[in-house]
C-alpha cells in the first residue's frame, strides 16, 4: 500500500525532500498537476490553503499546479512527518508570490482560458487576493496545505508507470508538431507538454506479498470513504480475490477535443496491454465514478466488450454491477466488469 509518511529520524527533511523531489520525472509532476486541477473543481472541490486561506482558481491551470508541486518537493518543508493521511508544508513566501504573479502577469494566456471557461474572474481575483497578502507579510515562510495528499497522488503514477501491465496516458499541446497528442508514459520515455489537459491512468493489481485486491481498492479509495463504507461496500459487491484485477483510476479532462479518452484508451489497454491474448484478460474491473457521468449512466460493459472484440476476439464478454455509494452527499458508483465463465483461453474445449 502506499504511505505518506516519511521517518524524519533516518534522514534530515532536506536530504528526504531533495531524494524525493528526484524520484519523480516531469511527466510524473505534470500527471498529478492535471489530476489536481480538474479535481479542484466542483463537486470535489479539493482546494488547497495558504497560510489558513483557501484560494479557489489556484489550482486550476496545470502548468501553474506543476510548478507549484515541484515547489513543495524541491525547496519545501513537511510539517506534518507522523501524519500518514493529511500534509502541511512550509515553503519561501518569496518563490511562492513570484510563482503566483507569473501566473497572473500570462494575460492573453488568462483571457484564453476565461473564454474557455477554465477559469473565472472571480477565481483569479482571489488568486490576485492571496498574492497581495503574501507581499505584504513579512513572514518568511508560508504554509499550504492540500487537500488530497500529493505524495500520495504522485506515488501512484511512480507505481502504475513502473508497472508494465499498468498505464499512464498523458495528454497535451506539442508545440514542435503544432496539435494536441495522447501519448503513454514508461519509465524509458518520459514526456513533457507545455499545456498538459489530459491524464488517464489504469492500475493493474499486483498481488505482491501481503498485498491483496481488496487491500488495493481500499487504497484507492480510503480518501474518500470510511472504513464502515468500505467495509460494506466490498462485502455487497462480492469482489473476487486472487484473480488478475484492473483498476480504473482517473480520467481527468479538460477541452472539446478529447471527450473520447475513455474510448481512446480503453481501446489503447486492450491493444497494447493484453496484446491479443485471452489467457492474458483481466477477470475484473473496477471503477469509482460520479453519479450522473457517461460512466456512471451508461457503463462499460460495452466499452470491454466492444474493445476486446476489436483487438482479440467477439465472443469475449463482460458483465456489470454498479453500487451506489454517498461521499459527503454527494452520489458515487461503484463498478465491477466480470468476465464471463464461458470466455476460455486459447487451446481449450
Amino acid at each position: 500500500m502506499i504511505t505518506d509518511t516519511i521517518a524524519s529520524s533516518i534522514k534530515g527533511d532536506s536530504e528526504i525532500l531533495k531524494e524525493t523531489s528526484e524520484h519523480y520525472s516531469d511527466s510524473v509532476f505534470e500527471s498529478a498537476a492535471v489530476v489536481t486541477s480538474i479535481f479542484s473543481c466542483p463537486p470535489f472541490s479539493e482546494e488547497w490553503t495558504i497560510g489558513g486561506r483557501r484560494v479557489n482558481g489556484l489550482l486550476r491551470i496545470p502548468e501553474v499546479t506543476c510548478n507549484l508541486l515541484k515547489l513543495l518537493y524541491e525547496k519545501g518543508t513537511r510539517l506534518d512527518l507522523e501524519n500518514a493521511k493529511d500534509e502541511l508544508w512550509e515553503v519561501n513566501r518569496e518563490d511562492l508570490a513570484t510563482l503566483l504573479a507569473t501566473y497572473l502577469q500570462n494575460g492573453d494566456e488568462l483571457r484564453k482560458l476565461i473564454l474557455e471557461k477554465m477559469v473565472t474572474d472571480i477565481e483569479l481575483e482571489e488568486v490576485a487576493r492571496c498574492l497581495g497578502w503574501l507581499q505584504s507579510t513579512d513572514s518568511p515562510t508560508v504554509t499550504i496545505k492540500p487537500d488530497y495528499p500529493t505524495r500520495k497522488l504522485l506515488d501512484a503514477y511512480n507505481r502504475d508507470i513502473a508497472n508494465e501491465d499498468s498505464l499512464i496516458i498523458l495528454g497535451g499541446y506539442d508545440e514542435q508538431k503544432h496539435q494536441f497528442e495522447l501519448r503513454r508514459v514508461t519509465q524509458k520515455d518520459f514526456l513533457t507538454f507545455a499545456k498538459p489537459r489530459v491524464v488517464a491512468r489504469i492500475r493493474d493489481i499486483r498481488m505482491i506479498g501481503p498485498t491483496s485486491v481488496e487491500d488495493a481498492i481500499r487504497d484507492e479509495l480510503g480518501h474518500y470513504l470510511s472504513e464502515d463504507q468500505l467495509d460494506t461496500l466490498l462485502k455487497t459487491s462480492s469482489l473476487l480475490e486472487e484473480v488478475r484485477t484492473v483498476y480504473l483510476g482517473e480520467i481527468a479532462k479538460q477541452g472539446k477535443e478529447i471527450d473520447d479518452i475513455t474510448k481512446t484508451v480503453g481501446l489503447y489497454y486492450f491493444k497494447s496491454i493484453i496484446k491479443g491474448k485471452r489467457e492474458a484478460l483481466p477477470k475484473q474491473f473496477v471503477y469509482f465514478t460520479l453519479k450522473g457521468t457517461p460512466v456512471a449512466e451508461h457503463g462499460l460493459k460495452d466499452l470491454a466488450n466492444l474493445a476486446a472484440g476489436r483487438t482479440i476476439a467477439r465472443d469475449i464478454e463482460y458483465t456489470e454491477d454498479k453500487y451506489e455509494i454517498d461521499w459527503n452527499g454527494i452520489p458515487m458508483i461503484f463498478g465491477i466488469l466480470r468476465l464471463k465463465d464461458n470466455v476460455k483461453p486459447h487451446g481449450t474445449d
